[in-house]
């Protein structure tokens, strides 16, 4: 039976609306094979049945553009399946509202304990330095975030085809907190929930500042973490932790210092003594301390004598979360500090 067409309308330009309607169809993706296709669900130049002649096509674009450490990328206006590489990628995305569909090995161990059991339920796709492209490809992201350290040029030529991949351009891994999470949460499209959390902890921060001003400018505040010898790094004024010190208005014990990366040079425990020796607050990452702790000079240091050496994971910034939650260790601390005046 021949296919009957309907008439053809005086004032409507057939060829105007076939081509609105392939391109609406192709911006969508219903059309990946050209006109071809179009012909195969019934759109031709004499019209199609059913057509809406003045309907006006959608205006918002599917994608966005955004400078990545590669050059710019086009990523999801709306992502709703990203894959995040690092704490500070997967927690701003959990703040922000936007759980991942896929994380690197051992997030759940280093995660904060609000976040601990979500991430904990999520697929993983391989360690740093060793992520497997097939699970990458296998979950179906539509986006994938993380820094350029996780994400180097060898990853990057692998996954960048599979799905749009943003890495965040860092000094050698050197990058503000701050910076960090600004550049996840736009490559998620998610900059108008970023603001309330950037409100919620410049709040904070400007309570305590006034709040602790007598515990926070009248003590000598030093950060340190043990290096990979079992010595320790005296954290620069760069480092995530002295950087929400500084904004506090805390007396930094290495405020001048100057170094290769955030986190100082190595100096050995036997020198302990002479780089810590003036902290009467002293805070260290916790992991792996016990090799800093045990060796005997540091018992003889005076903020230890008093009481004032303090240990926690939360050094490590990964969001406003983990901002909020050394912004609560350090009030936490200076209650403390107050209660031995």
């Amino acid at each position: 039976m021949p296919t009957l067409l309907a008439p053809a309308r005086p004032d409507l330009d057939l060829d105007a609306e076939f081509r609105r309607i392939v391109d609406e169809l192709t911006r969508r993706g219903l059309i990946g094979g050209g006109l071809g296709l179009a012909a195969g669900l019934g759109l031709t130049a004499c019209g199609s049945s059913g057509s809406k002649p003045h309907e006006t096509p959608s205006t918002t674009p599917s994608t966005r553009r955004v400078q990545g450490a590669y050059g710019p990328v086009d990523v999801p206006a709306n992502p709703t399946r990203v894959i995040a590489l690092s704490k500070a990628a997967v927690t701003t995305l959990l703040d922000l509202g936007l759980t991942p569909v896929g994380v690197d090995d051992g997030e759940a161990a280093v995660a904060l304990p609000q976040y601990q059991a979500r991430i904990k339920a999520l697929p993983t796709v391989g360690d740093y330095g060793q992520f497997d492209v097939e699970k990458i490809a296998a979950l179906k992201p539509d986006l994938l975030i993380s820094y350029d350290t996780y994400i180097d040029q060898k990853l990057y030529a692998q996954v960048k085809d599979l799905v749009p991949t943003f890495a965040l351009k860092t000094d050698e891994g050197n990058v503000a907190w701050e910076v960090a999470t600004a550049g996840f949460a736009n490559a998620a499209n998610r900059n108008s929930q970023l603001a309330a959390w950037k409100k919620k902890y410049a709040d904070q921060l400007a309570q305590a500042k006034t709040t602790y001003r007598a515990q926070l400018t009248g003590n000598r505040w030093e950060v340190i973490q043990k290096d990979d010898a079992g010595d320790f790094y005296r954290y620069l004024p760069s480092a995530d932790a002295l950087t929400v010190l500084a904004q506090l208005g805390a007396t930094l014990g290495n405020a001048n210092a100057k170094g290769a990366n955030y986190y100082g040079n190595p100096i050995s425990n036997e020198d302990m003594i002479s780089h810590l020796g003036q902290a009467t607050v002293i805070l260290g990452v916790a992991l792996g301390i016990e090799s800093v702790t045990s060796n005997p000079l540091w018992k003889k240091l005076p903020a230890v004598t008093a009481g004032h050496a303090y240990f926690s994971n939360d050094l490590f910034i990964s969001g406003y979360s983990g901002a909020i939650a050394l912004l609560d260790l350090i009030e936490d601390i200076c209650k403390k500090l107050e209660g031995n005046r």
